[in-house]
């Protein structure tokens, strides 16, 4: 709605709401296809002492973790598409 109330060009448009519905789509599928633990199943190893007890820290597996950040890389390209359309949107109406 921003770009077409400061008429940006119907292409440009065009490119970044596919883009920005690619990044959806890419993000879903991962999230849906990868683990929802993101520090997988592996064995677990002391981190350090608090009060009261002891926490863990669970090793990450190497596949559970480039699914992870996959799935990050396409919900931030998602958001920058955003912040693209809007600055542009607002550098066209000043």
């Amino acid at each position: 709605m921003a770009g077409n109330i400061a008429k940006l060009d119907s292409g440009l448009l065009n490119a970044l709401s596919g883009g920005y519905l690619l990044s959806r789509a890419i993000y879903n599928l991962l999230y849906i296809g990868g683990t929802t633990d993101a520090m997988g199943e592996s064995s677990i190893i002391p981190l350090l002492p608090l009060r009261g007890g002891l926490w863990f820290l669970k090793r990450v597996d190497a596949d559970t973790f480039s699914i992870a950040n996959a799935r990050s890389v396409s919900f931030l390209s998602g958001i920058g598409i955003i912040w693209t359309l809007f600055i542009k949107s607002g550098s066209k109406l000043l």
